[in-house]
């Protein structure tokens, strides 16, 4: 069952979601479709493994991104889609070993990007 607690929030409220420590490895594809107005997005402290390109795909007014702590092994060449505006992206403390050339090319906004 889905519930819409976002219905009557303004396009101009920030809206901060976290999903922190939930031990979370799976995103379901459609997770984030009716949350296009969210401004951050916390994913951190879980054991994701992969970035599916269609995880992100409506958040276009996101700024900022923080998938930290997890266990992503690789970021492949449209794992951002959809995130034009980011502006922070953190993926400190997760076992990157492959990043595709082309992955940050849709963040044409990025200032800061963590990948320690």
């Amino acid at each position: 069952c889905y519930v819409d607690i976002f219905l009557n929030i303004s396009y101009s409220t920030k809206i901060w979601i976290s999903i922190t420590k939930l031990n979370l490895i799976y995103i379901d594809a459609n997770a984030f479709e009716k949350l296009s107005m969210i401004d951050q997005l916390q994913l951190s402290y879980n054991y994701l493994e992969i970035l599916n390109e269609s995880y992100f795909h409506s958040l276009n007014n996101l700024k900022t991104l923080d998938i930290n702590n997890n266990l992503i092994e690789k970021i492949g060449e449209n794992a951002f889609n959809g995130l034009r505006r980011v502006e922070n992206l953190n993926l400190r403390q997760n076992r990157l070993g492959e990043i595709h050339q082309n992955a940050f090319r849709i963040m044409i906004l990025i200032r800061k990007l963590d990948l320690n």
